[in-house]
């Protein structure tokens, strides 16, 4: 599981470097867990790029001392403005918890917006259901949610 994920983010990196419009980004992602009243915020970084036309690929995670989280997405996009455009997608979730035997892992959805303050930068926010099927302290169906903001650097 440990050398898929660096191929993974090369193969991501080096086809964003030649694509045009690939960005590179900055977001604070808020975690409601499965316990009820119980959330936590996060930061983290991402880095995407075109496929085709209308359709992008997306790689991001948070790097903490004790949680690791990583996140691949398949986002489909439309224009709504000259400024603004929405997307949504999904993608799989590989969750590393420390002192665990292994990662946990899921699927989500992504629905947002990002609005271009020009041609090289623009904020976004988003949504995220995230049902984890299979890891330590989960069982099958544990579900939970998170709200990303953040800053696009287009380049």
């Amino acid at each position: 599981m440990k050398r898929p994920l660096p191929v993974l983010l090369a193969l991501l990196a080096l086809s964003c470097a030649s694509a045009q419009d690939a960005y590179f980004g900055l977001h604070v992602d808020v975690v409601g867990s499965p316990d009820p009243g119980s959330v936590a915020p996060l930061g983290g970084l991402q880095l995407g790029g075109p496929l085709l036309d209308g359709v992008e690929l997306r790689a991001s995670g948070f790097v903490l001392v004790l949680v690791n989280f990583l996140q691949v997405d398949l986002l489909y996009w439309q224009r709504l403005s000259d400024t603004l455009r929405g997307y949504a997608g999904g993608g799989p979730d590989v969750l590393l918890l420390a002192f665990t035997d292994g990662p946990a892992l899921g699927v989500h959805g992504t629905a947002g917006v990002e609005y271009r303050t020009g041609s090289l930068i623009g904020l976004f926010a988003e949504v995220q259901p995230i049902f984890v099927v299979s890891g330590p302290y989960t069982g099958f169906g544990t579900f939970f949610g998170k709200l990303n903001l953040g800053v696009n650097f287009h380049f």
